[in-house]
This record gives C-alpha cells, sequence and structure tokens, in this order.
C-alpha cells in the first residue's frame, strides 16, 4: 500500500533535518517494511528501506551511497555508511525506541548515540508513516 513518509531527524549539534516523500508499505509475518526512493538529485538510483518488527528497527539504503543501522534499545549495533569519502563504520547504541501501530499508519521515536572510534554523538529520530490508498 501506498504511504506518506515524515522522517525527522536531530544530530548533537542541534541541527535537524526533516524529510518528506511518497513510500511504499509491506506488512509480511508482523513486520512492517517502508521503502522509499531519496531525492535523486542527491542520491542517483537510491533506494531506502525501514524494517519494524519485535522491538527492533533497521534502516537499510541501497545504490550509490549504501548504509545499514540496527536500532535494538540496550544494546550497540555494529553500522556503516558511505559518503563520498568512502565507507564509515559506526556503532549505534539505542537508548530508547517507542512503536505504535494505528489502522492508518505507524509512528517510531528513536534515541541514539551514534559512536565513531571515540566520537559520540547523541541523536533522535522519528518515523510517521501515513497509510493511505489514494497517494
Amino acid at each position: 500500500m501506498k504511504a506518506k513518509l515524515i522522517l525527522k531527524s536531530s544530530f548533537g549539534d542541534g541541527e535537524t533535518v526533516e524529510y518528506i516523500t511518497q513510500a511504499q508499505v509491506e506488512i509480511q509475518n508482523g513486520s512492517v517494511f517502508i521503502s522509499y526512493t531519496e531525492n535523486p538529485d542527491d542520491y542517483t538510483s537510491t533506494t531506502s528501506k525501514i524494517g519494524i518488527s519485535d522491538g527492533i528497527v533497521t534502516l537499510n539504503r541501497f545504490g550509490a551511497f549504501p548504509a545499514s543501522f540496527l536500532f535494538c534499545p540496550g544494546q550497540t549495533k555494529e553500522g556503516f555508511l558511505t559518503t563520498l569519502i568512502g565507507r564509515v563504520d559506526v556503532s549505534i547504541d539505542t537508548s530508547f525506541l517507542d512503536v505504535s501501530c494505528a489502522d492508518d499508519g505507524i509512528s517510531v521515536k528513536l534515541r541514539y548515540s551514534t559512536i565513531f572510534g571515540d566520537a559520540v554523538t547523541c541523536c533522535s529520530l522519528s518515523i510517521s508513516c501515513l497509510f493511505k490508498e489514494d497517494l
């Protein structure tokens, strides 16, 4: 089914980024998968997929700048992102995860720290996905 997706990220320096786009939602075996294409001007042929299942959230980006993140409360998980200067390995320490489901959509709130070597940055991510058949 089609959906309106709103991603809102906040980073340790106070910067907040909001991204709104159309998405495709699939529900399989109790898990929700949200797929969307990122801005083609910035990321040629880049698609992303968010997975939400049993208190775990994954975010994977495919294409020119792949990335992979796993958010699991109380655990530190390894991930990576690719930039113009190469791949960066990062650890993700998730301190808070709240998932709310309704007939018309799903909402996720995350608080986590990214760890690059000795540098730690506190971040948050809000995912709001409104299911709509007529987008």
